[in-house]
């Protein structure tokens, strides 16, 4: 479902600038269901098509093994990886091109946006991390590497990993403006409640804390 929903993905920011008006009759209000069932469906498949998968971490040679449980190559999960990296670095790559060439039109400008561009540049971001685990792990399984670099490539899979799952959430958390004020505002009001201050909500401000006047009669 991972490389499904990314190719998805990274086909939604390349038709978003090279065609607009496809984008939208394929993206556009409820179709988006269409897409939600077209990587559930994928993902069965890939299963069904292979029910005996077997993942397996060989020690000695510091990399996975992506077999069939008979010990065949599991010719599913390579074309899916393989295809995966080819299909988001054309996307992305065609997305750039149409960036820079409707940045230097001056007929499209306004239908250039920052929000648009920015958004995009972080997809492509986390696609670069995605096809970073991809390239990375099928090097490790299938290149003919030496023992001194081969006892190194599992912790090298897991740092990958770890980079690719973690670096989607900074990427966001860091670049993308709404999450970025949200995480703020959040963090904010926790260390103003932790430490007793009261917080106006969706504002920031803090309350002052309440006096009784009292008056006099005979002044």
């Amino acid at each position: 479902m991972y490389c499904s929903s990314s190719e998805v993905l990274a086909l939604n920011r390349m038709l978003e600038f090279a065609n607009k008006r496809l984008s939208i009759f394929l993206f556009d209000g409820k179709r988006v269901l269409f897409w939600v069932a077209v990587v559930v469906t994928y993902a069965i498949a890939c299963t069904f098509l292979v029910p005996d998968a077997f993942y397996h971490y060989d020690p000695y040679a510091g990399t996975f093994l992506f077999i069939e449980a008979n010990g065949q190559l599991n010719v599913v999960h390579l074309f899916n990886n393989f295809f995966k990296c080819g299909f988001l670095t054309l996307s992305y790559g065609i997305m750039l091109v149409f960036i820079f060439r409707l940045k230097n039109q001056t007929s499209h400008q306004g239908t250039l946006t920052t929000f648009h561009v920015k958004v995009s540049i972080q997809t492509l971001t986390i696609a670069v991390l995605g096809d970073a685990v991809t390239v990375g792990y099928l090097a490790s399984y299938y290149l003919p590497l030496s023992n001194s670099i081969a006892q190194h490539t599992g912790t090298f899979g897991q740092l990958l990993w770890i980079s690719v799952h973690s670096g989607s959430g900074l990427i966001y958390l860091f670049m993308n403006r709404a999450v970025n004020k949200k995480f703020k505002r959040m963090f904010c009001g926790a260390y103003q409640l932790r430490n007793g201050l009261g917080v106006t909500p969706n504002t920031g401000v803090h309350s002052l804390p309440r006096t009784t006047l009292k008056i006099d009669p005979t002044d």
